[in-house]
């Protein structure tokens, strides 16, 4: 899921988010809504307790998008 999100939504717009090093806040809404934030807490607060898996999905965004 982060793979794609990151190939479909965010690598069309990484030049433009690396040459002003500015990140649009509607990239932001983007993860949001897609849960990337809640990752590492607790499942009772919305996410997996998963370190290694916010490392995963935080190297797949930096795969297409430096900053």
């Amino acid at each position: 899921m982060v793979r794609r999100l990151a190939r479909e939504r965010v690598a069309p717009r990484a030049d433009a988010i690396d040459r002003t090093a500015e990140y649009p806040q509607d990239m932001f809404e983007l993860l949001r809504e897609a849960g990337l934030f809640a990752i590492p807490f607790p499942a009772e607060y919305g996410g997996t307790g998963s370190m290694l898996s916010a490392a995963v999905a935080i190297e797949e965004l930096a795969r297409v998008c430096y900053n």
